[in-house]
């Protein structure tokens, strides 16, 4: 900090030097928030990195669509700068799809001009595309496909992006073994895959097991790999499950019997079965919470396996001015 110190006391901005820490720091804040950024930076407070210098790091790595060389090089000097044990290079991919704005934009990257949001998920899926439709024209993307290494030690780091279309199964078991084996070439082991309960990542599920997955444990082995130990589990991303919610229902009576009687109907209306059920939370108050009469205890007595936990925002709302 004292180095840093000494090198914004000089006058022309271009004789400052940033220390890889600051550089680090703006770089995450700049790239959540420009715009904060730059007015914190405009009034003074602090004396930060110019955003045209954070972009000459941002770009320092090709970042174009697909699995890029560079990123694989960076992503290995970072791990080995860190020093981690054997398991250190073994983890899994998480991916998601995101929705983007439709829209084309011109870049340019040493003198050559581009043409950036077109759908590009490789040449493998190009030709099926064609194969499929007859048809070579281009579609705008209106997704955008990440792909994320997250190792056990807790390293972290982006490996790749696709403009899409919404992915569909095919493409997308390509380009997750595509990735998987590339991390292999580099010293890396993936051990898992996570991902949420999208429809496409449902039926790239079922690509993968001939039977119940339940019965497999959800363990694949690698169609790229001779060794039967060589195997891959698929995780339902827990987050996106809990937050889906099933439905809105009206009830003509909030009886703890009939709100019961409520709920085991809706879950079968969804397509669930009732003793399946592993977990339930209510708010605290007795209609909810109680043992004997309350909605979770009368649910218990058929579902003893639904183990209820008391909702803690009501909780903290009836906390007492401390």
């Amino acid at each position: 900090m004292m180095q840093q110190e000494q090198s914004l006391q000089k006058a022309d901005p271009r004789q400052r030097r940033w220390e890889p820490e600051v550089i680090k720091i703006c770089l995450n804040w700049w790239a959540k928030s420009p715009g904060t950024y730059k007015a914190f930076r405009d009034s003074g407070f602090l004396i930060l990195p110019s955003g045209r210098l954070l972009r000459y790091y941002k770009n320092a790595v090709n970042q174009s669509p697909g699995f890029q060389v560079e990123m694989f090089q960076w992503m290995r000097q970072e791990l080995s700068r860190h020093d981690p044990p054997a398991h250190g290079w073994c983890g899994g991919i998480l991916f998601d799809e995101m929705s983007i704005q439709a829209d084309l934009m011109i870049s340019s990257v040493h003198g050559e001009i581009r043409l950036v949001g077109f759908v590009n998920m490789g040449e493998e899926s190009a030709a099926m595309t064609i194969m499929k439709t007859g048809s070579t024209q281009v579609n705008l993307a209106t997704h955008a496909l990440q792909l994320t290494f997250q190792g056990e030690t807790g390293f972290k780091f982006p490996l790749a992006h696709f403009p899409t279309a919404e992915a569909t199964a095919p493409e997308l078991y390509h380009i997750l073994w595509n990735g998987i084996t590339s991390l292999r070439d580099w010293g890396f082991k993936v051990t898992y895959v996570c991902m949420d309960w999208a429809v496409h990542n449902r039926s790239l599920l079922k690509l993968h097991f001939s039977v119940d997955p339940i019965i497999e444990k959800f363990l694949v082995s690698s169609p790229l790999s001779l060794k039967e130990t060589d195997k891959v589990a698929f995780i339902m991303d827990p987050s996106h499950l809990f937050k889906k919610l099933l439905d809105f229902t009206y009830v003509s009576r909030r009886t703890a019997a009939h709100l019961v009687k409520t709920i085991k109907e809706q879950l079968v209306k969804c397509g669930l079965k009732v003793e399946n059920v592993k977990g339930q939370a209510y708010d605290t108050t007795a209609a909810m919470s109680s043992d004997n009469r309350g909605l979770q205890g009368l649910f218990r007595k058929d579902v003893p396996n639904a183990v209820y936990t008391p909702c803690t925002s009501p909780s903290i709302h009836f906390l007492p001015d401390l």
